[in-house]
């Protein structure tokens, strides 16, 4: 690995640190404070726009730095999208999950959750085919993902037939 790549890890290891480090102090909010910081409509356009344009501007250094990683580990580019750039990608939900969670809004974390899966199965997967160019898949991967799909599918009918989700 060149000093290039080194400092992309790096950079990547310290967002994440931050990330967690500001989740403690974004739970101690009280449902008051949000919603005083972002009852605003013009408050609520602005994050909107920030985050889409922050999207766009670094997706393709993630997606260029992360087949950098996959070919200098001799890893298959599908598992490091199934592992790395899925937990980067996951993160923003994840904290979301968090801080609805402990304000007393699991509903939100479970439509988010569910909601995420679905736009990124139907929408991004339907897409693909007419943006992107052809690509190879081993069968093998293709049983891995098919396998980690059915198992979250029982999950969730196993979560919906209960009609609750607890400890």
């Amino acid at each position: 690995m060149n000093k290039k790549n080194l400092i992309g890890i790096g950079i990547g290891i310290l967002i994440i640190t931050i990330a967690l480090l500001g989740m403690d102090s974004i739970i101690k909010f009280s449902d008051e404070r949000l919603l005083k910081i972002f009852n605003s409509p013009v408050t609520g356009i602005l994050v909107l726009i920030t985050g889409i344009l922050l999207m766009v501007l670094f997706s393709s250094k993630a997606v260029e730095h992360s087949a950098i990683l996959a070919s200098a580990l001799g890893i298959s580019p599908l598992m490091i999208g199934l592992v790395l750039v899925s937990l980067g990608t996951d993160l923003p939900e994840i904290v979301n999950s968090i801080v609805s969670s402990s304000l007393g809004h699991a509903d939100i974390d479970i439509g988010d959750s569910m909601g995420s899966v679905l736009t990124q199965l139907t929408l991004v997967f339907g897409l693909l085919p007419f943006l992107g160019r052809s690509f190879r898949v081993k069968r093998k991967e293709i049983i891995v993902i098919g396998g980690c799909l059915i198992l979250s599918i029982m999950l969730v009918i196993s979560i919906v037939e209960k009609g609750y989700v607890s400890r």
